[in-house]
């Protein structure tokens, strides 16, 4: 409570320390953030100060663990569950407490053998077509001429055009088939389809313009093929924003003007540090159901600007 003396200690009496102060505002502000992540009121849930203070110490920060819950959320929103202020506060505490080294985190997958690459991102082709995913159409590879007579003779210089088609970025999810299969049927959750359905709608159905980022893989095109997997965003071992870059370049995206990501804010933000100016039609959502319903919208063909 507040005094003259400033916040107290109702128990005490005697005022809190600054320390202390700084610790109760960075829960505050963590239970903030997770509120619009997980589609419940912050008064809902409760997280322990010292616990957050361990998993920093265990050198996983803020940022790594509302991924995680953010993806933990959707997990159960896929399964056919809208998790409620229970569950996901169940789910925080479990984030956190794993973060601290308090319980096991989930096995990570294994790196596959030596020699045996094929369905990783950036890998050489495998057997079998469209291993390496779709690339640009022939005519966006097509260079374009300029000139420069400015003090001195004409240089030709070619440069690739820029491809004007809308790239949709969509995020992976939790349920995935059992087998290894291309990426554009792996995730088999109601989330993802409707993701898929949106952004077929926003490519005017081009698959080679649609990405999905994966948590293990990066930017994986509908056809490669890959084996499924148990790893979310901000674990160890998981998709980083250099990465991203690295492969956006290799693929030859990364002059793509108009980029959309369909994800809820962990992959949005790891999206943008990539693309800063890419739309992200599905921040600010009040939770997965809202964002299902965005999704569902845009797959039938509303305008990005009307999804509100």
């Amino acid at each position: 409570m507040f005094t003259n003396a400033g916040l107290t200690n109702p128990r005490t009496g005697k005022p809190y320390g600054r320390a202390h102060i700084y610790r109760m505002a960075r829960t505050a502000l963590f239970l903030h953030e997770v509120s619009p992540r997980a589609g419940v009121d912050a008064t809902e849930l409760d997280v322990a100060e010292r616990a957050l203070r361990a998993a920093c110490e265990n050198g996983v920060d803020d940022v790594a663990m509302l991924a995680q819950i953010e993806d933990r959320v959707i997990a159960v929103a896929e399964n056919g569950e809208q998790p409620d202020g229970k569950a996901v506060q169940e789910i925080v505490k479990s984030v956190i407490d794993e973060a601290a080294g308090r319980t096991p985190a989930p096995t990570e997958p294994a790196d596959a053998p030596a020699g045996d690459t094929a369905g990783l991102p950036g890998a050489g082709p495998a057997a079998g077509p469209s291993q390496n995913g779709p690339g640009p159409s022939p005519s966006a590879q097509e260079p374009t001429t300029t000139t420069t007579t400015a003090g001195e003779a004409d240089i030709a210089e070619t440069r690739p055009a820029p491809d004007p088609r809308p790239l949709v970025i969509v995020r992976c999810g939790a349920p995935k088939a059992p087998t290894a299969m291309p990426a554009g049927q792996l995730y088999t959750g109601t989330y993802s389809r409707l993701a898929l359905q949106a952004a077929t709608t926003l490519t005017g159905d081009d698959p080679a313009a649609i990405r999905i980022i994966s948590a293990r893989w990066g930017l994986l095109s509908l056809d490669r093929v890959v084996e499924p997997y148990d790893l979310r965003l901000g674990q160890p071992r998981s998709i980083t924003a250099a990465k991203v870059r690295a492969q956006a370049s290799k693929q030859r995206l990364l002059d793509r003007p108009n980029v959309i990501v369909l994800a809820g804010r962990a992959y949005s933000e790891l999206v943008k540090l990539v693309w800063p100016r890419a739309l992200t039609p599905l921040v600010g959502t009040r939770g997965i159901g809202d964002q299902q319903n965005r999704l569902a919208r845009i797959a039938r063909g509303e305008p990005l600007e009307d999804i509100a």
